[in-house]
């Protein structure tokens, strides 16, 4: 399983056994198996690796992880969420995975036996107000878990929460993991493309698919056959054709442009909208005019970009993914807006906090949850939150991802004075935690060690070719 939003969404499932499976190369932020409100899942003898999320689980019971091996997961090796009793995780190698090995939020329960914990870049286990049993595994270290990140083993966090693991092993534990190793033959990946034909119903004397005015516009001869549906001259993925569909938007086939349409949720509160502030857009869009790039945000100006109906009921993905279908493409396969614009919707409370997904295929779109960030960042005004993660969430489908950097999407980098923050803190970029919400532009590398540069690694073509893949997966 590749190259999915989700590879495995189990909701409200029982018996489910996942036996032999390769799990990997899935989407950077989410990706990997979600598990909600099921009961009795197996995952055995299974490579889960490169994956935003390995394993995400929400309010389940029975939950068993078996002899596999979970490493370079982007965000978590194994999240809990919502409490989760039973879950138990043994015989099992969580490495080198970029963020986190596992992260517990409140109320969950976790036994963890028998497994290789070591060289997850922040925590082995960080958990808050949760019971681990963690005894009899192996941290990277014959001196056990750290403490703080000074030590170069596994790091457990301390504060409101019990974790047992001693006593631990003094040496790594042989003869567990997955059976089975990465190769051509499980990693060998077809990509069918989906090809949208763009027409247009004005003259075009040379039938090279562009219209005769156009042509003119912009210095062609519509007389000479041109090969528009390769021709990019700006370098913006967005071909010559696509960029004769925007024209009516204001584009230029020989300047850089960026399509964006953003849907937002209606409010119970009628003083409230969730719709971006137009005055926070304009600072965003002279950011990247700065460096020759013109950001076009549609909210209502450009087809699209529209209050939709608020939604009351517990959201979820598929509901999520279904907005996309509805709103942005309109249920038309072949809507040219696909593959020209990134797709941006506000809700109050998404499935998780805010997130680029996956609802057809590529990675050209986002969710933010307005009011659930607001909670979560009480001295920001929710105008500024959703333009920062708007500009943040911008730079994912710009290629953007902690697979680049590990400053970007660096949860410690966020906490002042922590290491990550010191090593980080000249990073002045919307995609560095600690810069999310306080500037909307990228970096440009030159402010001191940690920095890095943004503009100059920035993938227009990544929204519509998305890759996932690891390089070094198979070491």
């Amino acid at each position: 399983m590749h190259t999915n939003g989700l590879a495995c969404l189990l909701n409200g499932s029982l018996n489910t056994n996942l036996n032999h499976c390769n799990i990997s190369d899935n989407q950077a932020n989410q990706g990997g198996i979600f598990i909600k409100e099921c009961s009795n899942i197996s995952l055995y003898n299974c490579i889960i690796s490169h994956n935003g999320i390995g394993i995400h689980i929400y309010s389940s019971e029975k939950i068993s992880v078996n002899f596999c091996d979970l490493f370079l997961n982007t965000h978590y090796a194994v999240v809990m969420r919502t409490p989760s009793r039973n879950v138990v995780i043994k015989n099992c190698n969580i490495r080198n995975n970029f963020r986190f090995g596992y992260y517990l939020e409140k109320f969950n329960f976790l036994t963890i036996m028998n497994c290789n914990i070591f060289d997850n870049m922040l925590y082995g286990i960080w958990s808050k107000l949760s019971y681990i049993y963690a005894r009899n595994n192996w941290w990277g270290s014959a001196f056990g878990p750290a403490y703080t990140a000074l030590r170069k083993t596994s790091r457990i966090s301390l504060g409101f929460t019990r974790i047992k693991f001693f006593p631990w092993y003094l040496k790594p534990i042989n003869n567990i993991g997955a059976n089975w190793k990465n190769n051509e033959q499980y990693l060998k990946k077809e990509m069918v493309i989906f090809e949208r034909k763009i027409e247009f119903s004005d003259k075009d004397s040379d039938l090279d698919g562009a219209p005769d005015w156009w042509e003119e516009k912009w210095s062609y001869n519509p007389n000479s056959w041109d090969d528009h549906s390769n021709l990019d001259p700006d370098e913006d993925a967005l071909s010559n054709i696509e960029e004769c569909y925007t024209d009516q938007y204001g584009s230029s086939p020989y300047y850089k442009d960026i399509f964006l349409e953003i849907d937002w949720m209606g409010s119970k509160d009628h003083n409230q909208s969730n719709k971006p502030s137009s005055e926070l857009l304009k600072d965003l869009i002279e950011i990247f005019e700065n460096q020759s790039i013109k950001l076009h945000v549609d909210t209502g100006e450009l087809g699209g970009g529209e209050e939709i109906p608020y939604c009351d009921l517990q959201f979820s993905f598929c509901r999520l993914r279904d907005l996309y279908w509805n709103y942005f493409l309109n249920n038309n396969l072949n809507n040219p807006r696909k593959g020209i614009f990134r797709y941006g919707v506000i809700c109050k409370y998404c499935p998780d906090l805010n997130f680029p997904f996956i609802a057809w295929d590529q990675l050209d779109t986002f969710a933010i949850s307005a009011e659930w960030t607001k909670e979560t960042n009480p001295y920001f005004s929710i105008d500024r939150l959703i333009v920062g993660a708007i500009a943040h969430h911008l730079g994912h489908t710009l290629g953007l991802l902690a697979d680049n950097y590990d400053g970007i999407d660096n949860y410690e980098a966020g906490k002042t004075f922590s290491i990550q923050w010191w090593k980080f803190r000249n990073y002045k970029s919307c995609l560095n935690y600690y810069w999310k919400y306080k500037i909307f532009s990228f970096s440009d590398g030159t402010h001191g060690k940690g920095d890095f540069d943004d503009w100059s690694s920035l993938d227009f073509s990544f929204f519509k070719n998305s890759h996932f893949e690891w390089p070094k997966q198979n070491n």
